[in-house]
């Protein structure tokens, strides 16, 4: 497998984009659509973790990448922390939290 030239190649990124889509979608159904300031904090935190995936990659290193990344997971952390917020089942069904134990290793 040839490693990737861009971030929208990475699988993950490809996952954080579906999230953002499925964010959007959601939000702007029954009440989250009212709850504005909810709506907007669910949404630029989605967009969140596809942004720095994205810069991450592209500084070319990777103590850099993962340094975004580690931000990207509190961005998505964020996302399951207002999902707590609503009614977004499927969005849970997706993409359960963040595991809880142990570190992320570089």
């Amino acid at each position: 497998m040839q490693p990737a030239k861009r971030s929208e190649e990475l699988a993950f990124w490809q996952q954080a984009r579906e999230m953002t889509r499925l964010i959007y979608g959601l939000t702007q159904k029954g009440g989250f659509a009212k709850d504005y300031g909810l709506k907007d904090q669910i949404q630029r935190a989605s967009v969140s973790v596809m942004s720095n995936i994205a810069e991450g990659f592209s500084r070319g290193t990777n103590v850099e990448f993962v340094q975004f990344l580690f931000i990207a997971k509190g961005s998505l952390s964020e996302v399951h922390d207002l999902r707590g917020n609503s009614s977004l089942t499927p969005i849970s069904a997706l993409f359960p939290p963040p595991a809880r134990k142990g570190t992320m290793k570089a």
